[in-house]
């Protein structure tokens, strides 16, 4: 079909803006990559490039030699690991028996979940919960457990468990003589394949991003997890220890002893801002390796969870 003179110009323009706004998106990333690679004297010449001339990897040398680093990057794949698993289990049970019409005072345990999302106590009641009774300060476990039922997790799954999963069929399992949790692992839970996986992605990525509550639950810089390390350090590199926070100068410090050490180099000889741009690079690139896996799940896990409430 021929397409008429406004939906040729309709597409172009389309693609002109959106052509725009992915190298707007684009442009920042490859200027960060670029500088971690680059040498202080290049940067200061063409800050805006996007190819260094000369490439200098001792900033990704001393990344994937600093054990405090690398320990970050373990504990960050714990807490995401751990995390979206917590995440998923707590938001699918608990939309799961919402969603059965018979459950006893069913509308009261929705007020009681859905009234927190807008009165919530803060963050003192939550912090002496973690760490004077249950006592899990320095673990990671404080650092996944401080998050509970997301709201808009559990709309989405309540609401494809009610729109996309027929009632006949879980009636029909009952009828066999299934119980609900037969019923919601090998019934529910793989049919909802799409919509979990679309919300253990929004999961993992917020559990990659996070550093407050490690901020708060942690005061052993051994047990930091890595956006923690990378926002202490590049605070510490880019402001030369006017802007150190708690971990951080002492930290600088140990940097320099390593290099001096291990590589020979004074730190007034390295290029902090490309140090500093390693560790961003560093700290993003695992998580945007997973998404291609997931993207599949996303168009179709996002709209059959949100059709209706």
């Amino acid at each position: 079909m021929k397409k008429s003179i406004g939906g040729v110009l309709f597409d172009g323009i389309n693609v002109v803006i959106f052509s725009l706004f992915a190298a707007s998106c684009a442009f920042p990333l490859l200027n960060i990559f670029a500088k971690s690679l680059s040498t202080q004297s290049e940067y200061t010449f063409n800050p805006l490039m996007l190819f260094p001339k000369k490439v200098d990897f001792i900033a990704y040398f001393f990344i994937f030699s600093s054990k405090w680093i690398l320990n970050g990057a373990f504990i960050q794949a714990q807490m995401v690991v751990l995390g979206t698993l917590w995440t998923l289990f707590l938001n699918g049970t608990v939309a799961y028996g919402l969603n059965n019409e018979q459950l006893p005072g069913r509308k009261f345990f929705t007020l009681f979940f859905i009234v927190p999302a807008y009165i919530s106590g803060g963050l003192i009641p939550l912090y002496l919960i973690i760490t004077q009774y249950l006592r899990l300060s320095d673990t990671v476990v404080a650092y996944c457990m401080c998050i509970g039922v997301n709201m808009f997790t559990f709309i989405v799954l309540r609401t494809f468990l009610r729109s996309g999963i027929p009632k006949s069929l879980i009636e029909s399992a009952r009828i066999d003589g299934a119980g609900e949790y037969t019923i919601l692992f090998k019934i529910c839970l793989p049919l909802s394949k799409p919509v979990f996986a679309t919300m253990g992605m929004f999961a993992a990525v917020g559990f990659w991003n996070s550093w407050f509550t490690a901020l708060v639950y942690s005061s052993n810089t051994n047990n930091y997890p890595l956006q923690l390390i990378t926002r202490n350090l590049v605070r510490e590199l880019t402001a030369g220890g006017g802007g150190a926070s708690a971990g951080g100068a002492g930290r600088a410090e140990e940097i320099r002893k390593e290099l001096a050490a291990n590589y020979g180099i004074e730190m007034k000889n390295v290029f902090a801002e490309g140090m500093a741009s390693a560790l961003i690079i560093f700290s993003i690139v695992p998580i945007m390796l997973v998404y291609p896996f997931i993207q599949k799940y996303f168009s179709k896990g996002v709209v059959v969870g949100a059709v209706k409430f």
